[in-house]
């Protein structure tokens, strides 16, 4: 069998015709009633963006290296979390990265098994959304596609296939069977370093970055849709992130938290843990890229972070206004409403209004996790 071309559409036929493979490039499976189904050229390549953004490089490269080197002739991959979290982004960049044709499928066909059984190349076989073609689909329905991907049909040349799912297992004959599908890979929300690493390559104004990483890594779904539409609208209308999100398009996922704070000492220890409040609202994480940017909790300037020991443990130069009360007294020295919150003449020097502070999850959270420079005074 080879390909017959018309046009852009390829058939499988008998040797008349002198296509004898299938040139790189995006395909879609395509059932014509009366003569079955073929192939259609629809595209050279996948549009992707300029930068991938360290988006699961490492899932991808192993994916890669497990195909170029070893001799699998069936090699699946099932890509599953919640829309735009990066599952389809991942399996376009594996996709192009193998240099095969692929060939998408699109729609359920009972005769696609035997068709890309058919097919005389190694080639790459793409199903996005699979647990809407095959998720409710009868045993004898699936028998065909689970032999194909066993590779029970007896070919000399190499399958890939590309399976993404908002489940994790769109069917149960595909769990714990390496066999068929051989990496499984969720994904959840974006992390912040992510969130940041986009905002900084796309977002005008970089003074808003760490509240636009604070407001996305805070939704109820961290998404790379989410983050780049929400960049476009504080690119587009030039307005602080905090007032274009109150009418924007994103839930906030909502956790209760408490802040509490030891004071950095100058023999480099640390003194005794001093309860700050309990606050609600999305979860904040901190990363290197939070060096340099505002501390903000329930609404509150509190002061510019120095550096970062963990995702919820941080050192701050904090504002005249959130100096220990004690000591403002001490000195006769009263914050006033529109102070200028880092006033240069603040009668504090930096050191000394320097605290570590961590963020502590108020529904289950585990003390264990924590730097050793929380425990470096002792339990809290």
């Amino acid at each position: 069998m080879i390909w017959q071309q018309r046009g852009a559409d390829f058939r499988l036929a008998d040797a008349t015709s002198d296509v004898a493979e299938l040139p790189c490039g995006i395909y879609q499976l395509v059932l014509n009633p009366q003569t079955g189904l073929y192939v259609t050229r629809v595209s050279d390549r996948f549009e992707m963006p300029s930068s991938v953004y360290g988006l699961e490089t490492a899932f991808k490269n192993r994916v890669l290296k497990t195909y170029r080197e070893s001799s699998l002739l069936s090699l699946g991959v099932c890509l599953t979390g919640a829309r735009g979290t990066g599952k389809t982004f991942t399996a376009k960049l594996i996709a192009e990265e193998l240099g095969l044709p692929v060939i998408l499928v699109g729609a359920f066909f009972a005769e696609m098994p035997t068709f890309i059984a058919s097919v005389p190349q190694d080639v790459c076989v793409f199903i996005d959304e699979f647990e809407k073609l095959y998720r409710s689909r009868e045993e004898d329905e699936m028998a065909g596609l689970l032999s194909l991907l066993d590779g029970v049909y007896k070919s000399r040349h190499r399958r890939v296939y590309l399976l993404t799912s908002n489940d994790r297992f769109p069917n149960i004959n595909l769990e714990d069977r390496p066999g068929r599908v051989r990496y499984v890979k969720t994904f959840a929300g974006l992390s912040r370093e992510q969130i940041a690493e986009i905002a900084r390559d796309l977002l005008r104004d970089q003074t808003q970055l760490d509240e636009l990483v604070q407001v996305v890594s805070g939704a109820s779904t961290s998404t790379i849709d989410t983050t780049i539409a929400l960049i476009e609208e504080v690119n587009i209308h030039d307005a602080p992130v905090s007032e274009l999100v109150k009418d924007f398009n994103v839930r906030e996922r909502v956790t209760f938290y408490e802040l509490r704070r030891r004071k950095c000492e100058a023999d480099g220890t640390y003194g005794k843990s001093e309860f700050i409040g309990e606050f609600r609202g999305g979860l904040q994480e901190y990363g290197q890229h939070s060096v340099g940017y505002p501390f903000v909790h329930g609404g509150e300037h509190m002061g510019d972070i120095e550096s970062v020991f963990s995702s919820d443990v941080v050192q701050v130069t904090v504002t005249n206004r959130y100096m220990p009360k004690e000591l403002l007294e001490s000195i006769g020295y009263t914050v006033q409403d529109d102070e200028d919150i880092f006033a240069e003449e603040s009668p504090f020097t930096p050191e000394q209004r320097r605290y570590v502070y961590q963020i502590r999850r108020l529904d289950g959270y585990r003390r264990a996790s924590l730097p050793p420079v929380w425990d470096a005074a002792g339990a809290s």
